[in-house]
């Protein structure tokens, strides 16, 4: 009974090890977009 639950844990524990592998995605989170764009002139020609 012991030797059965022990390799079950075994098991699962291999498995979780083997499904966090190749994971895709930032690793990170990322920042807040910054607004870059150029006013306009009272002209309305941009410089």
């Amino acid at each position: 009974m012991l030797r059965n639950l022990r390799l079950f844990l075994l098991l699962l524990l291999a498995s979780l090890f083997i499904s966090a592998c190749g994971q895709k995605g930032p690793l990170y989170k990322t920042p807040p977009a910054q607004d870059n764009q150029q006013q306009t002139t009272a002209t309305g020609k941009e410089s």
